[in-house]
C-alpha cells in the first residue's frame, strides 16, 4: 500500500485512537485535514492542505470562518459545508495552521 485516503478517516469519531489526537490540526499524509481540536472561530488553512475530511471541522462553532487562497480546497470545502470563508489577506485570523503556539 502506498496511500491512504482521507476518506478513511471519516465516520471513525468513535475510535479511541481518533478521540485521542490532541494536535490542533490534524493532517495525515500529504495534506490531509482530518480533524481540528480548536476553538477558534477564524482559522487559516495553507495552500498545502489538499485535502480536508468531511467531518474535520464537525466540533467547532457555527460562526466558524475559514481563511485560505483563493480556489483552494479550503474555499471549496467551505463552500460545500455553508461555511463562511475570505479570502487570505483580507481579515486577520486567530489560528493558523503550523502557527506557532
Amino acid at each position: 500500500m502506498t496511500q491512504i485516503g482521507c476518506q478513511a478517516f471519516d465516520l471513525i469519531d468513535y475510535i479511541p485512537w481518533y478521540e485521542n489526537l490532541t494536535d490542533e490540526f490534524v493532517i495525515v499524509g500529504h495534506g490531509c485535514l482530518i480533524k481540528y481540536n480548536g476553538d477558534d472561530t477564524s482559522v487559516a488553512i495553507p495552500a498545502s492542505v489538499t485535502r480536508i475530511g468531511e467531518d474535520a471541522f464537525e466540533e467547532c462553532s457555527e460562526n466558524l470562518t475559514i481563511h485560505g487562497a483563493a480556489g483552494s480546497r479550503a474555499e471549496s470545502y467551505a463552500a460545500e459545508y455553508g461555511i463562511n470563508f475570505v479570502v487570505d489577506g483580507e481579515e486577520k485570523t486567530e489560528t493558523s495552521v503550523g502557527s506557532a503556539e
